[in-house]
């Protein structure tokens, strides 16, 4: 099985990830006050003008392929 891992210092909670996934493995979730108050400045910042929003993986067993886009 694919082991799916989000890289939490370039998610910016667009939700490009959760369109373009043709399996549904990935979501997105609101974070709450805590969960932002423990990322560094900078995700704080990007989070909140994104709308508090971060990709997660919801349906890991789903994965059939992971294409790596390093950008």
């Amino acid at each position: 099985m694919n082991q799916v891992k989000i890289n939490s210092k370039k998610c910016d909670g667009c939700g490009t990830c959760v369109k373009r996934c043709p399996e549904g493995v990935l979501g997105l979730k609101e974070l709450s006050d805590d969960e932002i108050t423990q990322l560094s400045f900078r995700e704080q910042l990007t989070v909140r003008w994104k709308g508090r929003m971060r990709a997660f993986v919801q349906f890991p067993e789903l994965c059939i392929e992971l294409i790596i886009n390093y950008h």
